[in-house]
């Protein structure tokens, strides 16, 4: 039997997924992704990543086999975190807040990363502020078993140049992948909005989506102020955009929650 423990994510290419597994497609949201979790793991063990593709953090515990397997997706878009108790126990979790909970873990600071993060400014490779608390890297998957822990690299990107298309071509390309993509981010009966920074990124998401609303973030100040702009995207796209003025009593207000949830 397999039991999921811990979930983040979305699987992109659930339909397809849906059909090979024999999983229905009228399921909610977070029904089909946990019934594709199991029945890919029972399907394709520790390879079930080559099958799936989206953004996604998991933990599954295999009962039969008395083994834990967690999977981060190729790109790490979602994060996973583990840490060794001083009594052999492992400790995993989407989130790093879920491991800090546990009486098993003894808070100490990793002063290793500060350097590292005054310089580049954010906390790069495996290691975290938390002394022990490690990141499972972006394309790898870990197996607890038996108080022993193997991890191994599933996926990693490989730069092939081609010299075949012109920069038009590779325009087209790109376009063309982003329509495909926009068909598999939600399903028809769901609902999305769009942030909209007024920026280049943004406003072209905004514009191959089908949502109808965006919502843009605005500063009393002008200079830090771009919501005007995502304001006359929206026009020109004919559809709606709400703003949100943030002043500075809200940020300072919510530091505190924000620098927990880092």
């Amino acid at each position: 039997m397999t039991e999921i423990k811990d979930y983040r994510g979305h699987i992109r290419n659930h339909v397809a997924l849906c059909a090979e597994l024999g999983i229905k497609n009228d399921l909610s949201r977070e029904e089909r992704e946990n019934e594709i979790l199991v029945k890919a793991y029972e399907k394709w063990g520790e390879d079930m990543a080559d099958h799936m593709y989206g953004m996604f953090a998991f933990a599954l515990w295999d009962s039969e086999e008395e083994k834990l397997f967690c999977l981060r997706d190729q790109f790490g878009t979602k994060p996973f975190y583990y840490y060794t108790a001083e009594d052999g126990s492992l400790l995993y979790g989407t989130n790093i807040s879920s491991i800090i909970k546990d009486s098993r873990f003894k808070k100490e600071l990793n002063e290793k990363m500060l350097q590292i993060y005054l310089s580049l400014t954010y906390v790069a490779g495996e290691d975290t502020f938390f002394k022990g608390v490690k990141k499972l890297m972006p394309g790898c998957h870990l197996t607890w078993k038996n108080g022993s822990m193997s991890i191994k690299r599933y996926w990693k990107p490989e730069f092939k140049p081609d010299e075949t298309k012109d920069l038009e071509q590779w325009a087209d390309e790109i376009h063309d992948t982003v329509k495909l993509m926009m068909k598999e981010v939600k399903t028809d009966d769901e609902t999305a909005e769009s942030f909209l920074s007024g920026g280049v990124d943004s406003s072209y998401v905004f514009a191959m989506s089908d949502a109808e609303m965006s919502d843009s973030c605005g500063y009393d100040d002008e200079r830090f102020d771009e919501s005007f702009l995502a304001k006359e995207t929206a026009d020109l796209l004919g559809r709606k955009n709400s703003r949100c003025l943030i002043t500075p009593e809200q940020y300072f207000d919510i530091v505190p929650y924000v620098m927990y949830n880092m």
